[in-house]
């Protein structure tokens, strides 16, 4: 596994914007990374880029880079800062290092920024924005991800105070940032990532709702989705278990 030390890079002048990354034993050619993104609700300053280590040093070979990512915080940004900080780390990977694909890992809020990339980037794609150049992206691994910010209010309106902190107050707001509201069509012509949604059994924050109506818009909409539900115990616990590393293991030798 990963055995690299890790490097700390800066991609902004606030204490936030920070990467660390493991770069490959070789640096001669074109290699996969594995991008970590943290959960917290956007407003968490305990979740960080620490949270992805682990699952990087237990997980991704030496042949491949890999590189955790913080991005600022609510309520000192609102959406789509966040968005634009997680563009703006891999935007600099990608010009520093001889990336040939990306495999990105997001974690509660974070799987649902990984989709938000996703689709930020083939928006860009449609523009003809020459000044784009970030690689193919090969998978996206959302786990015990939030993907529909209205119906996450409907069913836990307790969650309502970092919603309106991340997103404001505006109901339709959080609709359009909400991943179960992307074209999906659309953002399959640009790009052929495969989807894989993991949810913990044990997760205490989030039921299977917002997983089952994920999985229900990525297939109507025609991506390549596969779904995994696994024993990975609480919803802060999920990221360190051995079952998620188990799992990253086979995606990794299968990619």
């Amino acid at each position: 596994m990963h055995g690299c030390e890790g490097e700390i890079l800066k991609y902004g002048d606030d204490v936030f914007q920070s990467v660390t990354v493991f770069p490959p034993f070789s640096s001669s050619k074109r290699l996969p990374w594995f991008i970590y993104i943290h959960g917290g609700a956007w407003v968490d300053p305990n979740q960080d880029k620490t949270m992805g280590y682990s699952l990087i040093q237990n997980t991704v070979p030496n042949e491949w880079g890999a590189a955790s990512i913080n991005y600022r915080l609510s309520p000192s940004v609102q959406h789509p800062t966040h968005l634009q900080d997680i563009f703006d780390a891999i935007a600099m990977i990608s010009r520093l290092y001889n990336v040939s694909n990306f495999l990105i890992v997001g974690h509660s809020a974070g799987a649902c920024l990984a989709l938000q990339f996703l689709k930020k980037i083939s928006e860009f794609s449609q523009s003809y924005d020459t000044n784009l150049q970030i690689p193919e992206i090969s998978a996206i691994v959302c786990v015990e991800g939030i993907y529909d910010l209205v119906e996450l209010y409907s069913e836990y309106p307790n969650y309502l105070y970092f919603i309106e902190k991340a997103f404001g107050d505006c109901h339709e707001d959080w609709r359009r940032a909400s991943p179960c509201h992307f074209d999906w069509d659309k953002i399959r012509q640009f790009s052929q990532a495969k989807i894989f949604l993991v949810q913990s059994l044990q997760d205490e924050l989030l039921s299977m709702r917002q997983v089952l109506l994920m999985k229900e818009i990525l297939q109507s909409g025609g991506c390549d989705c596969e779904f995994h539900t696994i024993n990975g115990g609480s919803h802060d616990e999920t990221v360190q278990s051995e079952a998620l590393a188990s799992l990253f293991q086979r995606l990794i030798k299968e990619s």
